[in-house]
């Protein structure tokens, strides 16, 4: 994120920082805690199939920070759907 754009953020955002650093840390973790998750597990995942796993949990972590239940933090959802999409098209990659 250049500066500029980093300092309208932080002028104009209504949320805490601590707000914004659990969004950060959970984008970052359902991007990649998934793939970390498969790769400790010696699966192997093409790097076409590790971007689209990535856009996955980032997807579903922002759709269900907009609209799901709060009581259930987004990285959950996030992580499963990740998961089975793997689990789905594992043989097509």
């Amino acid at each position: 994120m250049s500066p500029p754009a980093a300092l309208v953020i932080a002028l104009t955002n209504t949320q805490t920082v601590f707000a914004l650093v659990l969004d950060a840390r959970g984008v970052f973790a359902s991007a990649f805690g998934p793939l970390l998750l498969l790769s400790e597990w010696g699966k192997r995942v093409s790097e076409r199939a590790a971007i689209q796993l990535m856009a996955v949990g980032v997807g579903t972590f922002y759709l269900w920070s907009l609209y799901g239940r709060t009581e259930i933090y987004a990285i959950a959802p996030a992580w499963g759907a990740v998961m089975l999409m793997y689990l789905l098209l594992r043989n097509r990659w």
